[in-house]
């Protein structure tokens, strides 16, 4: 019973340091400076999603959401902007 209950703290542990990780913190480096969502809007490196070797910054939450409905191609020219 106390393995199985450490086990579970252990497992639930890892699945919302790996949610989280889309949101805060992480070792990737950023690939941008600017929102690629909304340009003119500051980045501060909390509010990120991995994209290939790196990471996304954006100026907020609402703004992932709107990055991922974009098609490979738009995402890509985004980012050149935002660099």
């Amino acid at each position: 019973m106390k393995k199985t209950i450490i086990l579970a703290c252990a497992l639930g542990a890892a699945v919302l340091g790996a949610c989280s990780g889309q949101q805060r913190g992480g070792s990737m480096g950023a690939l941008n400076s600017k929102c690629p969502i909304v340009p003119e809007d500051k980045v501060d490196g909390t509010v990120w999603t991995p994209y290939k070797d790196g990471r996304v910054v954006f100026c907020c939450k609402g703004c992932i959401h709107d990055w991922n409905r974009l098609s490979d191609e738009e995402k890509e020219e985004r980012l050149r902007a935002a660099r």
